[in-house]
């Protein structure tokens, strides 16, 4: 999804946290792609939902909207790790 030139621009090198292999993409300046896992869009449903609650800025990636690119679905969306040039990450399940 992402061209080279918005790849080459990155502060950071791509880093793919979580997810299956391939699943998340850089896709502009600020945005990542997000493959979509099933046919139905419930989470495009979910982040239209919660855009909709400003208290849901400050704890989610801004959702954009929903790409069709080469017959797969991608939920485009902000990437959080844009701004950091030597991020430290962890991803951390609950439930």
């Amino acid at each position: 999804p992402a061209s080279s030139l918005v790849a080459k621009n990155r502060k950071n090198a791509w880093i793919q946290l979580a997810g299956h292999p391939g699943s998340f993409a850089p896709a502009g300046p600020n945005t990542i792609w997000k493959k979509r896992i099933s046919k139905e869009n419930y989470e495009v449903i979910a982040y239209t939902a919660l855009n909709e609650y400003p208290q849901s800025q400050n704890i989610m990636p801004a959702f954009s909207r929903e790409v069709e690119f080469n017959g797969e679905y991608f939920i485009e969306m902000e990437d959080l790790l844009h701004y950091f040039s030597d991020p430290s990450i962890m991803d951390i399940k609950m439930g």
